[in-house]
């Protein structure tokens, strides 16, 4: 592209400067007449010279105004042809541009769906990791669970016997104890029984009263068996929830543990995926510009050479125009110029005039006793024409 532009710069330069200097020749040509050399000698000679200021004649003649259009189209033209160049121009550039912007923004859609893909793929190992690791502390976790229970039952179980065996102890020194309180007289009424001689009343009393001493003991026995059983029970209930409350510390404990060594691990997997991301990024963008590097770089030679051709053919065309335009304003000031040399010439037939002068447009008029201006008198004349 950068060689269309280069070429085209250096054919509207050329071209421009043409239309430039044809319009100067124009105007020139328009504004002062080449009369340089505008001199009418009659046949009969006399000493008074007559002076006419061609601008001023030229200006008033009445189809000047024509070549004053001529003029203007000429310069409305080549503005137009610089306009339009400018358009083409930008047209081109805009078009090549949209198709490597087109271009590029395929490539870097490829790009970035790459890169989406590897960071999904990247993400998914992460969470796959985190979630293998947290599986394996919540093991770890419930084998120590399992293996403190253990623990405490059997240290439960343990303690429960020994306070067991204790009471078992105090029941049975219990039960000696009412054995010795009452063994007196339990030895005494079986005593009597054995060596008196009891009326059969007598031997039902005391038979009943060794009786209620036997049931008294048992009953205080029963009632001691279950207050003890009963203080048992509520020792392990107590022991029970103690430990219970220690196990869910521990529980508590080694899962605070884990959820630390967890955050810890979590914030080093994503600091290296935050690593890893801008690493990606940064070849991404490399990657981009090195896209856009080359395309900038491609070059489209069929539509340079379309571009070429519609601009040579457009200059060939407008060339032409701005000829035929010149021409015909060569021809009207042809035209003019004749025109105003025969109404000089019968002016200075009839003001008797020696020989007709031109004052040129520039030209430093010498005043002399034998010079008569006869300008406004041509002016009169082609004001009368008008």
């Amino acid at each position: 592209m950068k060689r269309v532009l280069l070429y085209l710069l250096i054919f509207v330069c050329s071209t421009v400067a043409s239309f430039y200097f044809t319009g100067q020749r124009a105007i020139k040509t328009a504004s002062s007449p080449a009369l340089e050399d505008f001199t009418i000698e009659f046949s009969y000679k006399k000493q008074v010279i007559g002076l006419v200021d061609l601008e001023q004649a030229f200006k008033a003649h009445p189809r000047y105004r024509e070549l004053e259009e001529l003029q203007v189209e000429l310069t409305r033209q080549q503005q137009d042809w610089q306009a339009w160049l400018e358009e083409q121009n930008k047209q081109a550039t805009l078009k090549h541009q949209s198709k490597l912007e087109q271009t590029l923004s395929r490539q870097l859609e490829k790009i970035q769906e790459q890169y989406r893909m590897r960071l999904e793929d990247r993400q998914k190992i992460l969470q796959e990791q985190l979630t293998r690791e947290e599986k394996a502390r919540m093991e770890e976790i419930e084998k120590k669970l399992q293996s403190r229970e253990k623990e405490i039952m059997a240290k439960l179980q343990e303690t429960i016997q020994k306070q067991e065996s204790a009471m078992k102890q105090e029941l049975a020194d219990y039960e000696i104890s009412l054995q010795d309180k009452n063994k007196a007289r339990v030895v005494n009424l079986k005593l009597k029984l054995a060596n008196l001689p009891l009326s059969e009343e007598e031997r039902k009393r005391v038979e009943e009263e060794l009786a209620g001493i036997d049931g008294e003991q048992k009953q205080l026995v029963a009632l001691k068996e279950a207050s003890l059983s009963a203080q048992l029970k509520e020792f392990a209930a107590s022991k029970q929830e103690e430990n219970l409350k220690n196990l869910e510390a521990y529980q508590q404990t080694l899962v605070q543990n884990a959820g630390s060594e967890l955050d810890t691990l979590r914030q080093k997997l994503e600091a290296d995926f935050g690593s890893e991301v801008r690493a990606q990024e940064a070849k991404l963008e490399a990657q981009a510009k090195t896209q856009q590097e080359k395309i900038g770089k491609l070059r489209d030679e069929e539509a340079e050479a379309a571009f070429r051709k519609q601009i040579e053919d457009e200059a060939g065309r407008r060339e032409k125009a701005l000829a035929n335009l010149q021409k015909q304003a060569q021809i009207l000031e042809q035209e003019i110029l004749a025109d105003l040399q025969q109404l000089a010439r019968d002016l200075g037939k009839e003001k008797r005039v020696g020989r007709l002068d031109v004052i040129n447009p520039g030209q430093k008029r010498e005043w002399s006793l034998w010079q008569l201006d006869l300008t406004s008198d041509l002016l009169e004349i082609l004001k009368r024409e008008k």
